[in-house]
């Protein structure tokens, strides 16, 4: 009976320490990649990693991390102020022996998605900056509203628009379906004037990571930028 009890403190003692040397390794690793992705993205400061990877020493020997997010908040990527960059990876293939040594390592994304959200006074700065007239509006019915104030025959004429925002590469594109001058329908040349200094396009800042963002989302006063990174690989330098 006592060698039994003595059997059983042992494996307790083990998986104990087992468990606590994952942690450990779990968050020396966190560490690791949030040097790492400061440097690659080229952020001011460090974002927050979370690694889904219990027990982490397990995931050493497999070579792969279920899940790691990471997250950074108030950025700004070429002039564009960012709200909130998140990179969500999931069946994320590493060398974690070489991960736990070094923050320079190849991460291979089996699924996962980026994202940038955007307030509408940042993209309205953002529009101002580029000499772009117009005042948007995020409403949340994910309609987009734009407004334009332009002199007309001497008078001030105010132009609104909504419609759809479109994403093309880079380029960020509004065409109105519907238009009003001064709170009201138009006649045909003022609808046809109000349409074109309503529409817009603009080239927007590379997402760092070479992260392509393929659609976007609107909700009630903020843009997401939004990329499939399906078969990703994330360079860390």
């Amino acid at each position: 009976m006592f060698i039994v009890r003595k059997l059983v403190f042992l494996a307790v003692l083990l998986i104990a320490m087992f468990l606590g040397a994952s942690v450990l390794l779990e968050s020396v690793t966190e560490s690791q990649l949030s040097s790492g992705i400061a440097r690659t993205f080229d952020l001011d400061a460090r974002p927050t990693v979370q690694l889904d990877s219990f027990p982490f020493l397990l995931r050493v020997f497999q070579g792969r991390i279920p899940a790691v997010k990471v997250e950074a908040r108030d950025v700004v990527f070429e002039g564009l102020d960012v709200a909130a960059f998140v990179v969500d990876m999931r069946g994320v293939k590493a060398d974690l022996d070489v991960l736990l040594r070094s923050d320079r390592f190849d991460l291979h994304v089996e699924q996962g998605t980026g994202s940038a959200r955007i307030t509408e006074d940042a993209i309205n700065s953002f529009l101002a900056e580029e000499e772009i007239k117009v005042h948007v509006t995020f409403r949340p019915d994910q309609s987009v509203h734009v407004r334009a104030d332009r002199t007309v025959s001497g008078r001030t004429r105010r132009f609104e628009a909504t419609g759809p925002l479109s994403l093309n590469g880079r380029t960020l594109s509004f065409k109105p379906t519907r238009v009003m001058v001064d709170g009201q329908t138009p006649s045909a040349s003022l609808a046809a004037r109000a349409r074109r200094d309503t529409t817009f396009s603009v080239e927007i800042p590379r997402l760092p990571g070479k992260i392509v963002p393929s659609y976007i989302t609107i909700t009630d006063g903020v843009m997401t930028l939004v990329a499939d990174l399906d078969g990703y690989v994330l360079r860390l330098k």
